[in-house]
């Protein structure tokens, strides 16, 4: 329902011009180091802190290869060094199934090349090294 009034504002939006060129209406923006949504949405926001974390993640490749570290000392690697930088901001976000999902995702594929079991293993609730620390899921789907 969202959407489709979203796309019905949008299409009834005045439109701006500067200088006879059109401008298109932004229902986005970025504002200290967050995107701000104008639905209210998160998705973005949250696609943007893994893409970030992701770069965070292959910088320490080094250390998840490594035999020489062990498996806690990756771990805590993993939630100092990237997991940080998903959950910044989180607070803000309006956690949807589809986003506890996508984060779970996210989350396990990190964690099956730490500690060596699947990616399906990983994504079990009762079968995760790591839950997601500090974020409550709501039921708002």
């Amino acid at each position: 329902v969202q959407k489709r009034k979203r796309a019905q504002l949008l299409r009834q939006a005045q439109q701006v011009s500067l200088e006879g060129d059109m401008l298109k209406n932004e229902i986005e923006a970025e504002y200290l180091g967050t995107v701000v949504q104008g639905d209210g949405g998160c998705d973005a926001d949250v696609l943007r802190r893994l893409g970030i974390a992701r770069s965070a993640y292959n910088r320490l490749k080094w250390a998840w290869r490594s035999k020489r570290l062990g498996e806690s000392l990756k771990i805590r690697l993993f939630v100092v060094h990237v997991l940080s930088i998903v959950v910044w901001g989180h607070e803000g976000w309006t956690l949807t199934k589809a986003v506890e999902r996508k984060l779970n995702g996210w989350c396990a594929r990190c964690m099956a090349a730490l500690t060596g079991k699947s990616v399906v293993e990983e994504s079990r609730w009762e079968t995760q090294t790591l839950r997601l620390p500090g974020l409550n899921f709501y039921d708002t789907d």
